[in-house]
Protein backbone atom coordinates (compact mmCIF):
# COMPACT_ATOMS: atom_id res chain seq x y z
CA UNK A 1 0.00 0.00 0.00
CA UNK A 2 1.35 3.41 -1.27
CA UNK A 3 1.45 5.73 1.54
CA UNK A 4 0.20 9.43 -0.52
CA UNK A 5 2.33 12.18 1.16
CA UNK A 6 0.73 15.60 2.20
CA UNK A 7 2.41 18.69 2.06
CA UNK A 8 1.97 21.18 5.00
CA UNK A 9 -0.02 24.40 2.84
CA UNK A 10 -0.55 28.04 3.28
CA UNK A 11 -3.93 27.53 4.43
CA UNK A 12 -3.13 24.89 6.72
CA UNK A 13 -0.81 27.62 8.02
CA UNK A 14 -3.41 30.42 8.49
CA UNK A 15 -6.06 28.50 10.03
CA UNK A 16 -3.13 27.17 12.48
CA UNK A 17 -2.78 31.05 13.36
CA UNK A 18 -6.09 32.06 13.48
CA UNK A 19 -6.76 29.26 16.02
CA UNK A 20 -3.86 30.63 18.16
CA UNK A 21 -5.13 34.17 17.98
CA UNK A 22 -8.40 33.19 19.03
CA UNK A 23 -7.35 31.11 22.10
CA UNK A 24 -5.07 34.49 23.19
CA UNK A 25 -8.01 36.62 22.97
CA UNK A 26 -9.97 34.55 25.25
CA UNK A 27 -7.32 34.04 27.77
CA UNK A 28 -5.32 37.40 27.78
CA UNK A 29 -8.40 39.48 29.32
CA UNK A 30 -9.02 36.61 31.94
CA UNK A 31 -4.87 36.59 32.55
CA UNK A 32 -5.08 40.56 32.99
CA UNK A 33 -8.22 40.29 35.61
CA UNK A 34 -6.38 37.87 37.70
CA UNK A 35 -3.57 40.14 37.81
CA UNK A 36 -5.58 43.10 38.35
CA UNK A 37 -6.45 41.39 41.59
CA UNK A 38 -4.36 39.76 42.44
CA UNK A 39 -3.13 42.46 45.64
CA UNK A 40 -6.80 41.91 47.05
CA UNK A 41 -5.93 38.48 48.16
CA UNK A 42 -3.65 38.92 51.06
CA UNK A 43 -6.54 41.71 52.23
CA UNK A 44 -9.06 38.32 51.98
CA UNK A 45 -6.18 36.31 53.64
CA UNK A 46 -5.93 39.44 56.73
CA UNK A 47 -9.63 39.13 57.48
CA UNK A 48 -9.78 35.14 57.28
CA UNK A 49 -6.74 35.69 59.99
CA UNK A 50 -8.44 38.15 62.25
CA UNK A 51 -11.50 36.10 62.00
CA UNK A 52 -9.24 32.99 63.37
CA UNK A 53 -7.93 35.68 65.74
CA UNK A 54 -12.08 35.71 67.25
CA UNK A 55 -12.49 32.52 66.72
CA UNK A 56 -9.58 31.41 69.10
CA UNK A 57 -10.88 34.02 71.58
CA UNK A 58 -13.81 32.92 72.26
CA UNK A 59 -13.22 28.92 71.86
CA UNK A 60 -12.29 28.52 75.63
CA UNK A 61 -15.77 29.79 76.70
CA UNK A 62 -14.53 32.45 79.21
CA UNK A 63 -14.46 35.26 76.98
CA UNK A 64 -18.45 35.85 75.83
CA UNK A 65 -17.98 39.59 75.03
CA UNK A 66 -16.73 40.71 71.42
CA UNK A 67 -13.75 44.08 73.17
CA UNK A 68 -14.21 47.59 72.51
CA UNK A 69 -12.01 50.08 71.01
CA UNK A 70 -11.38 53.08 73.73
CA UNK A 71 -10.77 55.83 71.11
CA UNK A 72 -11.81 54.35 66.98
CA UNK A 73 -13.49 51.90 65.50
CA UNK A 74 -10.68 50.84 63.07
CA UNK A 75 -7.70 47.95 63.64
CA UNK A 76 -4.57 49.31 63.85
CA UNK A 77 -1.17 48.29 66.74
CA UNK A 78 -2.92 50.98 69.40
CA UNK A 79 -6.09 49.53 69.24
CA UNK A 80 -7.61 47.37 72.49
CA UNK A 81 -9.14 44.86 70.04
CA UNK A 82 -6.06 44.36 68.23
CA UNK A 83 -4.51 43.54 71.71
CA UNK A 84 -7.01 41.60 72.93
CA UNK A 85 -7.88 39.07 69.95
CA UNK A 86 -3.83 39.13 69.74
CA UNK A 87 -3.71 39.85 66.21
CA UNK A 88 -0.38 40.14 64.03
CA UNK A 89 0.48 43.58 63.08
CA UNK A 90 1.16 41.99 59.62
CA UNK A 91 -2.50 41.66 59.46
CA UNK A 92 -3.54 44.68 59.49
CA UNK A 93 -1.92 46.40 56.02
CA UNK A 94 -3.19 45.99 52.66
CA UNK A 95 -1.34 47.03 49.54
CA UNK A 96 -4.81 46.87 47.39
CA UNK A 97 -5.13 50.25 45.91
CA UNK A 98 -8.60 51.52 47.18
CA UNK A 99 -11.05 54.29 46.06
CA UNK A 100 -10.97 56.47 49.44
CA UNK A 101 -8.23 56.39 51.28
CA UNK A 102 -4.01 56.06 50.83
CA UNK A 103 -3.82 53.74 54.50
CA UNK A 104 -5.91 50.32 54.47
CA UNK A 105 -6.83 49.72 57.79
CA UNK A 106 -9.71 46.86 58.70
CA UNK A 107 -12.74 48.63 60.66
CA UNK A 108 -14.86 46.56 63.34
CA UNK A 109 -18.55 48.70 63.58
CA UNK A 110 -19.38 50.33 66.50
CA UNK A 111 -22.50 48.11 67.64
CA UNK A 112 -20.39 44.90 67.38
CA UNK A 113 -18.13 46.20 69.70
CA UNK A 114 -18.60 45.16 73.20
CA UNK A 115 -21.90 42.69 72.22
CA UNK A 116 -22.07 39.34 73.08
CA UNK A 117 -21.42 36.23 70.80
CA UNK A 118 -24.31 35.09 70.45
CA UNK A 119 -25.51 38.00 69.42
CA UNK A 120 -23.05 38.63 66.53
CA UNK A 121 -22.17 35.37 65.99
CA UNK A 122 -24.29 34.40 62.83
CA UNK A 123 -23.96 34.49 58.83
CA UNK A 124 -25.39 38.14 58.77
CA UNK A 125 -23.22 39.96 61.11
CA UNK A 126 -20.67 41.77 59.62
CA UNK A 127 -17.66 41.95 62.07
CA UNK A 128 -15.01 43.99 60.03
CA UNK A 129 -14.44 45.26 56.68
CA UNK A 130 -12.16 47.41 54.41
CA UNK A 131 -12.60 50.84 55.02
CA UNK A 132 -11.21 54.18 55.92
CA UNK A 133 -10.00 55.70 59.50
CA UNK A 134 -13.43 57.71 59.29
CA UNK A 135 -15.39 53.82 59.32
CA UNK A 136 -16.68 54.23 56.12
CA UNK A 137 -16.40 51.17 53.71
CA UNK A 138 -13.82 51.99 51.48
CA UNK A 139 -13.91 49.62 47.83
CA UNK A 140 -11.01 48.39 45.89
CA UNK A 141 -10.16 50.19 42.66
CA UNK A 142 -10.11 46.86 41.02
CA UNK A 143 -13.96 45.90 40.83
CA UNK A 144 -15.20 48.23 43.06
CA UNK A 145 -15.86 45.74 45.90
CA UNK A 146 -14.41 45.29 49.19
CA UNK A 147 -13.79 42.38 51.68
CA UNK A 148 -15.99 41.90 55.12
CA UNK A 149 -15.56 39.25 57.95
CA UNK A 150 -19.12 37.98 58.73
CA UNK A 151 -19.70 36.79 62.14
CA UNK A 152 -19.46 33.00 61.61
CA UNK A 153 -16.09 33.22 60.19
CA UNK A 154 -16.34 33.86 56.43
CA UNK A 155 -14.69 36.33 54.23
CA UNK A 156 -16.47 37.50 51.22
CA UNK A 157 -16.45 40.26 48.68
CA UNK A 158 -19.30 43.08 49.29
CA UNK A 159 -20.87 46.08 47.23
CA UNK A 160 -22.81 48.97 47.84
CA UNK A 161 -26.15 46.73 47.69
CA UNK A 162 -25.15 44.99 50.75
CA UNK A 163 -27.15 45.03 53.79
CA UNK A 164 -25.45 44.38 56.83
CA UNK A 165 -26.60 43.40 60.02
CA UNK A 166 -24.83 44.13 63.55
Amino acid sequence: MKMIKRNFTAIDLIILIAIILVLMAMIIPALQTARSKRPQKPCTNNLKQIGLAMSLYFADGSETEFPKNTKFNYLDEQSQIVKSLKIDLKNLTCKAQRVKAKKSVYVVPTPIQGMKLDDFENVDSIIAYDGTTEGDVDFHKTGNRANALFGDGHVQTINTDLKTKY
